[in-house]
């Protein structure tokens, strides 16, 4: 599964890979045939085997690509590194999962598609989401070691809170929040 990064990428193959992760992702592996790629892509079909030798390899390229954009903001990575109370980061992080995750449809259908119809897809994971849930699990074991109980309603209502204005509003920024707990 040895991917050429994206920097490496021709603008004919950047062109294929979003081809690819657009019907992959509306259609699945068994459904996107190479001649669609190459049909959405502007380029001959030949051309899509010169740059991907199997249509897995050009699969994978077209998943990495979107999951190479998925990081933790600043603000989250900050608020645990610095173990801010759950009541600042849990919303954040809800944040997160519900910008970058759950309204990310080809991204989520990619996983999907993945999980379900390509062998191989656990070392992706790993690689792309393992660091982010390695960091919240972290966290919250830094937070059970402190004794810090994440059971409180009002938690959990500040989260779905969060969530819901973060459409409609920006968030405030937590700048100000980092600044008072370092202080």
């Amino acid at each position: 599964m040895l991917v050429k990064k994206a920097a490496e990428r021709s603008v004919t193959e950047v062109r294929i890979v979003e081809a690819a992760a657009q019907l992959f992702a509306r259609h699945g592996y068994k459904g996107t045939t190479t001649r669609q790629i190459a049909q959405l892509a502007r380029v001959n079909e030949a051309t899509v085997f010169r740059c991907f030798e199997r249509k897995a390899e050009l699969f994978w390229a077209a998943a990495e690509s979107r999951l190479t954009r998925l990081k933790l903001n600043r603000e989250l990575q900050t608020g645990m590194a610095m173990d801010l109370d759950p009541e600042i980061v849990l919303p954040m992080l809800v944040e997160f999962l519900m910008e970058n995750i759950s309204e990310d449809f080809e991204m989520m259908r990619l996983l999907y598609v993945a999980g379900f119809e390509l062998p191989g897809a656990d070392r992706m994971f790993r690689e792309h989401l393992g660091p982010i849930f390695d960091a919240v699990s972290a966290y919250f074991g830094r937070c059970a070691a402190r004794g810090v109980r994440l059971t409180s309603a009002a938690t959990s209502r500040r989260a779905r809170a969060s969530a819901n204005s973060s459409r409609a509003s920006p968030p405030a920024t937590i700048t100000a929040m980092i600044a008072a707990a370092s202080s």
